[in-house]
């Protein structure tokens, strides 16, 4: 049994540092080669219509975002009726990727496994761009008629797609839900980056997340500036760390922009991952307002540091972690400013939540994630 992994749409990524789905197809990309001695990723190159597989001695580059440095074999892969294809990422990316697949399954008949991260472009349409719902909905349409077995990364996420799938009327299918790896990488570079020096000093509370809609930062502006209010230079430092969204240009003008709140909130963007790992030990805390998660990497993420983080009560986040994490109303200022406040500014508390996450917190791994997905795949779970 060979299981063959689609890479193509990390071919595609435009960015200089990995998020939440390409961190999930690379680590248990690699990881599955190491448990599955038969395991293969492969590109599909639209243009010329055919498939090719990856040097796995160059799939690690990938982890540092290094593209440029994975290298193909030449010759053109070929498909087995025992092949189980793994589709982990946004397979609607990469042009006629899923029709060709569908083609080559009538005639090969492997089966192929699709993980479905969220249904957030359907579920809340409004805070993605105007076409999002409908290349969504004509993905899953497609997919559907081709998949023997959906993954998926919580009990939220499962409720949530079957959901849409009845309303669309189409197929269902074996779910497996894969808990997602939360391991920290090893810090190399024990200094401060050119990133996080300028934090040596400050005592600063983390949120991680692109710039879009459903993270939810026009709570954290406001809570911000109610804490401006109360404690005016002794507030704390937000340093937000994500790419450039959608939809939120006036929201980051406000928060970025606001003279009161200029000297306590700092916005980072391309920060690699060694960077991101200094920012997490170094924090006081995290928080994470998000409004709709198929997951919630960042909650899970910031406990296996053993940083507390302030989280929001709805999606899928209190499933991570229960009452490890503290959770607010993301639509009340009050209640998040609170909870700040409440771990900000008494030390003890805090402690008291540190040993609690030690204690009780579990780190995943992303073999561990793996070892989930090789079971799916081998029909035990």
């Amino acid at each position: 049994m060979r299981i063959l992994i689609d890479y193509s749409d990390i071919f595609s990524w435009p960015l200089t540092h990995l998020t939440g789905i390409q961190r999930v197809i690379v680590n248990i990309s690699i990881e599955l080669t190491k448990l599955h001695h038969d395991t293969i990723c492969f590109f599909y190159n639209s243009n010329t219509d055919k498939f090719h597989s990856i040097k796995a001695e160059t799939l690690i580059h990938s982890l540092n975002s290094e593209i440029d440095k994975l290298e193909l074999n030449d010759d053109e892969l070929n498909f087995k009726g025992d092949d189980k294809i793994l589709l982990l990422g946004g397979s609607w990316v990469t042009k006629n990727l899923i029709s060709k697949l569908t083609k080559l399954k009538k005639e090969v008949q492997f089966e192929i496994f699709h993980f479905i991260h969220d249904v957030t472009c359907i579920r809340v349409p409004h805070v993605h761009r105007d076409k999002s719902r409908i290349i969504m909905e004509q993905w899953l349409e497609q997919i559907s008629y081709c998949t023997d077995h959906y993954l998926t990364n919580s009990q939220f996420s499962k409720k949530e797609i079957l959901s849409v799938l009845n309303t669309m009327s189409l197929p269902k299918r074996k779910f497996s839900i894969i808990r997602l790896g939360d391991e920290p990488q090893e810090i190399h570079n024990s200094h401060p980056t050119k990133t996080s020096s300028d934090l040596v000093a400050t005592d600063y509370i983390l949120c991680t997340g692109s710039f879009e809609p459903r993270k939810n930062h026009i709570l954290l502006y406001y809570t911000w500036k109610m804490l401006f209010a109360k404690h005016n230079n002794k507030t704390p430092t937000l340093v937000i760390v994500g790419s450039k969204g959608w939809l939120t240009e006036d929201i980051r003008s406000l928060i970025l922009r606001d003279p009161d709140l200029k000297p306590f909130i700092q916005w980072k963007t391309d920060v690699k991952e060694t960077e991101l790992n200094w920012l997490y030990e170094n924090c006081k805390f995290s928080i994470y307002p998000s409004t709709y998660e198929g997951w919630g990497l960042p909650v899970a993420e910031s406990l296996s540091r053993g940083k507390l983080c302030l989280t929001s009560s709805l999606a899928s986040m209190p499933e991570i972690a229960g009452n490890i994490a503290d959770y607010f109303n993301p639509y009340n200022s009050q209640e998040c400013m609170d909870k700040v406040e409440e771990y900000f500014f008494n030390e003890q508390t805090l402690k008291e939540k540190e040993k609690e996450i030690e204690e009780k917190y579990k780190i995943t791994t992303w073999r561990e994630s793996a070892i989930q997905c090789l079971d799916a795949i081998k029909n035990k779970r």
